[in-house]
């Protein structure tokens, strides 16, 4: 018979199964698994947002590591390497186009990773200094026609293809200029644009 894995454990007069090998494959190379949620320990937690920090976890860093800004595992030695940069963290694929206060997002950008300190979710390069972070609450990037930068964005935008979603999350992460209500995403001569819906079937 096949070992699934599968502890049982009688507590109080209850059963209470846990299927530890299904569980253990949820938590990464660099995470330990946990028998009750718990929060993690955060390299730099004042600059991370609070629903990150305080989120409950079946998964936690291993012993040597901290989460970064963006909730992955980082080991402390790389945590240490950004302790002076204001308003960064250490990121080990950060992206090699990065926001820039006052400037437009990059609409092409090479996939490759760039590691090293990064400014953590909310901040944006000062463009002026570009080793500085700011917030973007106070200079977000520029944003075309009916869009406005969000850090906090849908997984499921609305689209003149998929008006609509369900069972869509929000991510917090890197942040991107977003349609304001009422418009939608539509590809006009190989650029995207925020329009409204009257002019979805248009053919442009």
């Amino acid at each position: 018979m096949r070992n699934t894995g599968v502890v049982v454990l009688f507590l109080c007069g209850l059963c209470l199964c846990f299927d530890y090998t299904s569980a253990r494959r949820k938590c990464l190379d660099t995470e330990a698994q946990v028998w009750y949620p718990q929060v993690d320990r955060f390299c730099k937690p004042w600059i991370t947002f609070e629903t990150e920090v305080y989120r409950p976890r079946h998964c936690i860093c291993k012993q040597g590591y901290v989460r970064n800004a963006w909730g992955h595992c980082i080991k402390e030695s790389e945590c240490n390497t950004c302790v002076n940069v204001r308003n960064a963290d250490y990121n080990q694929c950060s992206s090699s186009c990065p926001l820039v206060c006052g400037q437009r997002p990059a609409s092409v950008c090479t996939l490759q990773c760039v590691i090293g300190c990064a400014c953590a979710p909310g901040f944006v390069l000062d463009p002026w200094y570009n080793k500085y972070c700011v917030p973007v609450s106070l200079c977000p990037p520029s944003c075309p026609r009916n869009s406005v930068f969000q850090t906090c964005t849908t997984t499921c935008p609305q689209t003149c293809e998929k008006p609509y979603w369900q069972n869509c999350k929000f991510s917090c992460q890197r942040g991107e200029c977003a349609c304001l209500p009422g418009y939608f995403k539509k590809m006009v001569r190989g650029v995207e644009k925020c329009v409204p819906w009257n002019r979805c079937s248009l053919r442009e």
